[in-house]
């Protein structure tokens, strides 16, 4: 069995002390599928490929780093399984009949999105349904203490108490990605689409560059937009191009900014120069021998 295609980077993460996590997902030949998660260190010299931090024979769709220690992991799968993964074992809790979206932590409890619409909460393998109808969830995030999804046909909603508001957003296109802004929550998605929410208002405005696929804030202040026409900064007047091409998703922090064009990773300082962060693929006869995932962190039977 071999590596047909390259791989889909499917998000792009960076973490305290400029760690990029990237999880990849690779086809193989009898319509399997590999996945993996890469971590590189953007503050030291990346010529050499990063290997597999971890492998997984199935298809992975989210990832965050647990906060319990510093090298856990926790992966949202296409079945609908949620991975937890330490340096001593790997936990998958079947979450959902559908596939998970999107993950983020709040007080001791991992939150899970789906594409069935549903937001899960997971502690200690029981999981409670804090939400069980609506469109399919797309977008996940936590900003200042406020939970909020967004999905197909343009809804946007924020949890209040144990009820969900949503808010007019004036598009019926799917929203693919959130992020905190100083001046309130940005969503994007696609045809262009570019929604600012202030309080219980969303303004909605359209620029011609295509899907948007990924947001991210760089330096605090500059806003970024990934997606058909390349990676453009997001301002009152429009959009700029920083970069041509198509350009999947993107990460930032106070320093760097990372994008994914094709299988191919970038990483730059200024938003001009861009430097490869190389990696190597996984082996798919490794992957065969677990049912969920392999690597540095697994050290279990199933």
């Amino acid at each position: 069995m071999t590596v047909l295609s390259p791989p889909s980077i499917n998000q792009l993460s960076i973490l305290e002390g400029h760690r990029l996590l990237t999880l990849a997902a690779y086809e193989l030949e009898d319509d399997d599928t590999i996945s993996s998660i890469y971590e590189h260190r953007l503050d030291a010299n990346n010529d050499e490929p990063a290997s597999p931090l971890l492998d997984a024979n199935t298809w992975l769709t989210a990832v965050l780093p647990h906060q319990a220690t510093e090298d856990a992991l926790v992966f949202g799968s296409a079945d609908g399984e949620v991975v937890f993964a330490d340096a001593e074992d790997v936990n998958a809790v079947e979450a959902s009949e559908h596939a998970i979206s999107g993950l983020v932590v709040i007080d001791g409890l991992t939150v899970a999105t789906t594409i069935g619409g549903e937001v899960l909460a997971i502690a200690d393998g029981e999981v409670t349904s804090w939400k069980s109808e609506g469109p399919p969830l797309f977008a996940l995030g936590h900003f200042d203490g406020v939970l909020w999804v967004a999905g197909d046909d343009g809804y946007l909603a924020r949890r209040e108490g144990e009820e969900w508001k949503e808010l007019a957003t004036g598009t019926t296109e799917p929203i693919h990605a959130l992020a905190r802004t100083e001046g309130g929550l940005i969503a994007i998605g696609d045809g262009g689409i570019i929604v600012q929410v202030a309080g219980d208002e969303a303004t909605l405005r359209t620029e011609a560059v295509g899907d948007l696929d990924g947001v991210a804030l760089w330096r605090g202040t500059v806003l970024l937009a990934a997606g058909e026409g390349g990676l453009r900064e997001l301002t009152a007047d429009g959009t700029k191009v920083l970069r041509e091409g198509l350009c999947e998703a993107v990460a930032a922090d106070s320093k760097y900014l990372v994008i994914s064009s094709g299988s191919e990773l970038f990483v730059s300082e200024d938003g001009a120069t861009w430097k490869p962060l190389p990696y190597s693929f996984p082996d798919p006869s490794e992957a065969d021998d677990h049912e969920h995932v392999h690597g540095e962190n697994c050290d279990h039977e199933h």
